[in-house]
């Protein structure tokens, strides 16, 4: 009976440990995954600019998401669909620069797609990160951290607003 009890207290330990390691295994898998997002995004943006000379204008925080999912997709009338597919491919002066931004069908209850990193947000799509918080870009003279444009997740820091910028995922 003690040996039965001996071994219990070992697995209930050994269970603890695994459970207090499983967290930061996984806020860790977020921050890559995102990491791979951004890295992505920046390959789409310097395809843009190498097709236009410029990068997608963006001045207000609020539309980076947006406007960076429309660009980079294709998708300006956001049907969910690069806008070259509505017209058979016959329109070529709507480009596709990242076609992993696909969102496939989306819930119309909670605005998840099928893309983990692309989400409904009042009829509109947006970018997400692995926490499901919406991706942040401008570019040209409000970018400040950059000459070109300034793109980032605020990672696991729930607050935009406050000034410790240490948990975010950024390209500066």
């Amino acid at each position: 009976m003690i040996e039965l009890l001996f071994v219990m207290s070992i697995m209930i330990g050994l269970a603890a440990i695994m459970a207090a390691s499983i967290g930061p295994v996984q806020a860790n898998m977020s921050r890559q995954r995102t990491r791979g997002l951004m890295k992505m995004l920046g390959t789409g943006l310097q395809q843009f600019h190498a097709e236009y000379g410029s990068y997608p204008k963006c001045d207000d925080l609020n539309q980076g998401a947006n406007i960076l999912y429309r660009t980079l997709f294709g998708d300006y009338n956001e049907d969910g669909k690069p806008d070259w597919s509505a017209t058979g491919g016959k329109d070529d002066s709507v480009k596709t620069f990242v076609g992993d931004l696909n969102p496939g069908v989306v819930d119309p209850i909670t605005g998840s797609t099928q893309n983990a990193f692309v989400r409904m947000v009042q009829s509109r799509y947006v970018l997400v990160d692995s926490w499901g918080t919406q991706l942040y870009y401008v570019s040209g003279t409000k970018a400040k951290h950059n000459a070109t444009y300034d793109l980032w997740s605020l990672g696991s820091d729930p607050d935009p607003s406050d000034a410790n910028d240490s948990m975010w995922i950024k390209n500066w």
